[in-house]
């Protein structure tokens, strides 16, 4: 078993639109690391936006980690929720490293090898890429249809309870959930396309650059 490494449990929120992503760190400094996360990376990214952390804490418990995690992300559903950019509920010990695939885990299949587009250029388009407009050919479509043939993706856990499903939180988990939530008020911000004025955390979504009246 792997010796246990304190980590850190974060909250980051974008100043830009109040989105807000909930993640764990071993790094040695938890306020300038800008947060993990496919969808919290494109979105910083894209809007290269102020990051804010307005939540930290030290774990030197495993068990005390994974359990205050699980409650938070359950608490506050994470992975559903409007406010939250997480595509799961953080355990506070998950985490890819390195050169694996985010989704399965499994080393990249270009790892310790170059890569074929490499020198290629950025305008060209290989065979085989998605790019908008595009339709497949019959023989593709067959093909890609023997390929996926048999799958069973998303079907593993049907059926089968959430692992922290009914979990009762500890006396100490509940006070860190409410220590960190004290103080948090979301700042109000108005649409300079309708002037609808309301909270940052959800104005992000329909209003702003995704505003219906931006430009009429």
């Amino acid at each position: 078993m792997k010796e246990f490494i304190p980590t850190y449990l974060y909250i980051k929120r974008c100043t830009h639109c109040g989105l807000m992503y909930f993640g764990k760190t071993t790094e040695n400094d938890p306020i300038k690391y800008p947060g993990s996360g496919l969808h919290w990376k494109r979105h910083i990214n894209k809007h290269k936006p102020t990051v804010e952390t307005i939540y930290c804490e030290l774990f030197d418990n495993a068990e005390l980690l994974v359990e205050f995690a699980l409650f938070f992300s359950e608490f506050h559903n994470i992975e559903k929720s409007e406010k939250w950019v997480n595509l799961k509920s953080e355990n506070g010990k998950d985490g890819n490293p390195p050169g694996t695939n985010f989704r399965t885990g499994l080393p990249s299949p270009l790892k310790g090898r170059e890569s074929p587009l490499k020198g290629r250029g950025t305008g060209r388009v290989t065979p085989g890429c998605f790019k908008k407009g595009h339709i497949n050919s019959e023989e593709n479509r067959l093909q890609s249809s023997l390929r996926n043939k048999g799958n069973t993706y998303g079907t593993k856990n049907k059926g089968r309870p959430a692992p922290n499903k009914g979990m009762s939180p500890s006396e100490e988990s509940r006070k860190k959930m409410s220590e960190s939530r004290t103080g948090l008020i979301h700042e109000k911000v108005t649409c300079p396309h309708c002037n609808k004025t309301g909270g940052s955390t959800g104005m992000g979504r329909w209003h702003f650059d995704k505003c219906k009246f931006k430009g009429s």
